[in-house]
């Protein structure tokens, strides 16, 4: 859910609902400040080392794996089995 993804002021930023004035001021305050450059940096990380689908999968391979006492090789490219 979004709370895996938005940690408020690291990758994002969490206005409480119906808070009409707060994410006007986030956004222009998002615009303007060189801090969010770091919010969206830090949140591009975030979403490519743990939410990518290869991440994913190699994430259930080596639990299933692991289930099944399967002796295995991840590589970045590609998962080698022996």
């Amino acid at each position: 859910g979004i709370s895996d993804i938005v940690i408020d002021q690291e990758t994002g930023f969490l206005i409480e609902k119906d808070n009409e004035e707060g994410f006007t001021t986030a956004i222009i305050d998002g615009l303007n400040d060189n801090a969010a450059q770091g919010v969206t940096e830090q949140a591009y990380h975030l979403v490519t080392k743990q939410f990518m689908n290869k991440e994913i999968a190699k994430g259930f391979l080596n639990v299933y794996k692991q289930l099944t006492n399967t002796k295995e090789v991840v590589s970045k490219r590609s998962v080698i089995e022996y």
